[in-house]
């Protein structure tokens, strides 16, 4: 009887144990990285708002002397913006491939 009880609490000892993570020692990888991500700071050096676009899709309205950062997925997006006012006959549209890195910042100027 007594070695059934030493066997049993051996047995939930060894069972409770847990094993080391072996990833906790290893350098993480950045979800940027992984993603193949990157930002796009798009500033506005005009008064006038811009509609700006990322490979064709609208992502937002960015108004006259400011800025806003994005995240984009693609390493090689086409970034397009066109001003959505204050032009005479035409608006000022610019439109550019880019290549990128993942997890870098980038800069984009408009117009």
């Amino acid at each position: 009887m007594k070695n059934l009880i030493l066997l049993t609490l051996l047995s939930l000892s060894i069972l409770s144990c847990k094993k080391d993570d072996d990833d906790a020692n290893s350098p993480s990888v950045p979800t940027c990285q992984t993603l193949n991500t990157c930002k796009i700071n798009f500033i506005s050096n005009s008064s006038n708002p811009y509609n700006v676009y990322v490979n064709n899709v609208f992502k937002f309205q960015l108004a006259g002397n400011t800025s806003k950062e994005i995240e984009v997925t693609s390493l090689t997006p086409t970034l397009k913006a066109v001003q959505v006012s204050g032009y005479i006959l035409l608006p000022t549209i610019k439109e550019e491939q880019v290549l990128v890195e993942s997890c870098k910042s980038y800069f984009w100027t408009l117009p």
